[in-house]
């Protein structure tokens, strides 16, 4: 939940224009010691205008204490707040506001008795009537016209800011004013939880004068559950309050400052309203129809200007027009606009290429801002929605056909189809073919059979003119490439035949079936190539084999079929075949293994050819050392260098490849396994914490990802715990991070006791030097 909102200008009204202010409690009492922890379910209040005043503007504002009850009734209609407040003493007593915009309420009822309820706060009472501070309450602002008021700029701000004994000072700062004439000048507020038993140290004032208006608000004590309007002191917990300023704002003041102190009483500001005489303009921009023409990127705009301030709007105000964010038109006003006149204009807008054909259009005036306004911030108008294109054709995707068996780059095309698909549920638009853009152009020579439509060359653009049939001279012309495919051919394929992997020889082994590429592809570019167990899956180009690379036969032998298709063209294809075939494989021998320190994460350095050099015989040699079975029976991928292996798993088995002559090139296969232990950790006696980039850390080598359960306690000469790490912190650089911490430990001897938590290694204890 958000605490404490900025109290901001929330909206701004320039004109004969006054405001009032109807609400009431919900408490039964003040609170005090022993008060009734109760609320009243509903409360009235009346709203009473004369009749030259009318309605502008109704907000409702209510609050109360708990995280907030956001749904009232308002005179039995349901109200929802449309914007939400909360504030809190602390936390474990929140507080809340809610707003909603009641203008037609307010005009369809008038002036009338109005009765708020609904709010559900029975639950949450019992944590704030201890300490006084449960309340609800409401109130209705109200701006209204009156033709025999002064030019007046009234604004609204709000938000939810306090000031109490725990934060007592508060400094809000009211922006946006133009004060023409400091007569009448006011401010009126509206408070919540203020209580008139409490007065500590308790001051409102402007631009650092105090302001009261005794006796129902003393100098000392403003927020005491009063109402101005009324002269009421019974508006228990909440305050709406007016207070004259003439002699504390000056005439071309733009900001006031509002500051309130207090030392004890709990007070929420929530809404202030300043009155003051102003004469400014206040440009509004409404875009009222747009026209486009046929296939072209101009749009003629009708707008209106108005001028709803309380001054002058100058001639030549600029207006500009963005498309999608981008500039793309300005206008200016034609002439100077007297207060509550508008202007009827009409542009004719050329929307930048870069802009797409359908766009968001709006328009902003006074943009540049060059005219000081009443309110800055709507100058920005509707939202229109273009479409540029009365014929909407998107790029056409290139038409392929597959060459013959001549791979000349000529064929017979169906144009027809692709043109229709362009059209998209379009209706209304017809089309033809030409040869050139210059025919298309001129409706001259088109083609006359697009169903049969021979190339000329491999490569060839054709143009369609996509017309309405109401209007032929509205027309686009997109442009389609045609193009005859590289058609793939399949040779003749060798078998494959590799070793069988199983001891008992059961005529089952992996494959890697794209060793066969380069003798399929034969340097043919631009070719996707696929592997399929049988012919009519290899036809429709479906269920291929997913790991061709490691691929295990299903019977010896076995065809396997090999689909050829063109990459930019998959229906150009060709398929053939080869033959899968097993040779017996002698039994795997298994070697000892190989052990290895835990250098962390299970991972270790190995020199493979201590086995390896052990188990050849005269006439036979190690082809490679592999990390699996499947590489060492097709030689495929050995490990670069025996010699400094790093494992991968732990365990992890490694196969060598022995060639000897074996009937049919097979060959043995060795295996032994890598292990990896958990080897005694080096623990170095000393460290220099200096930052010279040398044994800066206590750093103790095969530990951390090694003894992954590992915890380090470090102690001072006086047995103090200094430090307590584990796989997880750093070593230890000399800072303390535990008890107090923080400050670097002076040069020394220290004591560790490193726990490994491992059953095969004994923890150690001993002392490291640190040397400053």
């Amino acid at each position: 939940m958000a605490i404490a909102q900025t109290i901001t200008q929330f909206d701004v009204f320039a004109g004969r224009f006054d405001y009032l202010a109807i609400g009431n409690t919900l408490n039964t009492t003040e609170n005090v010691l022993n008060s009734p922890c109760e609320l009243l379910l509903e409360s009235s209040a009346t709203l009473s205008l004369e009749a030259d005043q009318t309605v502008i503007a109704a907000y409702l504002y209510w609050a109360g204490s708990g995280t907030g009850d956001f749904e009232v009734i308002l005179n039995d209609e349901t109200i929802i707040a449309e914007r939400t407040f909360a504030d809190a003493i602390d936390d474990n007593r929140p507080f809340f506001a809610g707003f909603a915009d009641i203008t037609e309420t307010v005009l369809n009822t008038g002036a009338a008795t109005y009765t708020f309820g609904g709010l559900e706060l029975d639950d949450i009472l019992p944590n704030y009537c201890p300490t006084g501070t449960n309340f609800a309450g409401w109130s209705i602002i109200v701006v209204f016209e009156d033709m025999d008021l002064p030019l007046n700029q009234v604004n609204i701000f709000d938000g939810l800011e306090s000031v109490s004994e725990f934060n007592p000072n508060l400094s809000i700062t009211l922006s946006n004013l133009n004060v023409l004439d400091n007569q009448d000048a006011r401010i009126g507020f509206l408070a919540w939880e203020g209580d008139s038993n409490i007065a500590v140290n308790e001051t409102l004032s402007i631009n650092g004068n105090l302001l009261s208006n005794p006796p129902l608000n003393p100098v000392d004590n403003q927020f005491n559950g009063t109402n101005t309007f009324t002269n009421s002191d019974q508006l228990f917990n909440m305050d709406i309050d007016v207070y004259n300023i003439e002699n504390n704002i000056a005439i071309g003041d733009d900001t006031a400052v509002i500051e309130l102190t207090s030392g004890q009483d709990f007070v929420m500001i929530n809404t202030i309203i300043t009155v003051l005489n102003s004469q400014l303009p206040d440009a509004v921009i409404q875009l009222d129809s747009f026209q486009t023409t046929c296939n072209t990127r101009d749009v003629e705009i009708d707008f209106t200007v108005t001028n709803q301030g309380t001054d002058v709007l100058p001639a030549m105000t600029q207006i500009s027009f963005y498309a999608d964010g981008v500039l793309t038109g300005i206008a200016q006003t034609p002439e100077a606009l007297p207060m509550g006149d508008s202007v009827e204009m009409n542009t004719l807008l050329t929307i930048v290429q870069e802009v797409p054909a359908i766009f968001n259009l709006e328009a902003v005036v006074d943009d540049p801002a060059m005219v000081i306004e009443s309110n800055e911030a709507n100058n920005t108008s509707n939202t229109f929605t273009i479409d540029l294109d009365a014929i909407s054709i998107e790029d056409l995707e290139t038409l392929q056909i597959c060459d013959d068996a001549s791979n000349d780059g000529l064929g017979i095309f169906n144009l027809e189809p692709t043109a229709l698909n362009a059209i998209s549920g379009q209706s209304g638009i017809s089309f033809a073919f030409y040869a050139s853009l210059l025919d298309a152009e001129f409706e001259v020579n088109p083609i006359l059979e697009p169903t049969i439509f021979e190339n000329t060359t491999q490569l060839q653009t054709i143009y369609i003119r996509y017309y309405l049939t109401s209007d032929p001279s509205c027309f686009t012309i997109v442009p389609l490439l045609l193009e005859v495919s590289f058609q793939p051919n399949v040779p003749d394929i060798e078998a494959l035949q590799i070793c069988d992997d199983s001891l008992d020889n059961d005529m089952v082994a992996s494959f890697n079936l794209t060793v066969q590429e380069p003798n399929i592809t034969n340097n043919q570019p631009q070719v996707v190539l696929s592997y399929h167990t049988s012919l009519e899956d290899a036809e429709m180009s479906i269920n291929a084999i997913p790991s061709p690379e490691d691929y295990t036969n299903i019977s010896n032998p076995q065809v396997i079929y090999v689909r050829l298709s063109n990459q930019d063209n998959p229906n150009c294809y060709d398929v053939g075949f080869f033959d899968l075939l097993v040779n017996p494989l002698a039994d795997v021998v298994t070697l000892p293994s190989l052990l290895a320190c835990n250098e962390g994460f299970e991972m270790g350095v190995f020199d493979l050819t201590e086995i390896g050099e052990s188990v050849t015989s005269t006439n036979e040699v190690i082809t490679g050392y592999f990390t699996t079975l499947e590489d060492a029976e097709v030689a495929i991928s050995p490990i670069s260098d025996p010699t400094v292996f790093q494992n991968e798993t732990n365990p992890q088995t490694i196969y060598i490849r022995i060639q000897g002559d074996d009937i049919l090139d097979c060959f043995e296969i060795a295996q032994f396994p890598l292990n990896i232990e958990n080897c005694p950790p080096f623990i170095p006696e000393g460290f220099s914490p200096n930052a010279d980039g040398i044994n800066d850390v206590f750093e103790i080598s095969r530990l951390k990802n090694v003894f992954e359960n590992y915890e380090l306690r470090i102690y001072s000469r006086l047995g103090n715990l200094i430090y307590q790490g584990d796989n997880e912190i750093p070593f230890w650089d000399g800072t303390p991070n535990q008890g107090l911490g923080g400050s670097e430990v002076p040069t020394g001897v220290y004591y560790y006791v490193l726990q490994l938590n491992d059953a095969d290694n004994s923890d150690k204890i001993g002392w490291v030097y640190l040397n400053r």
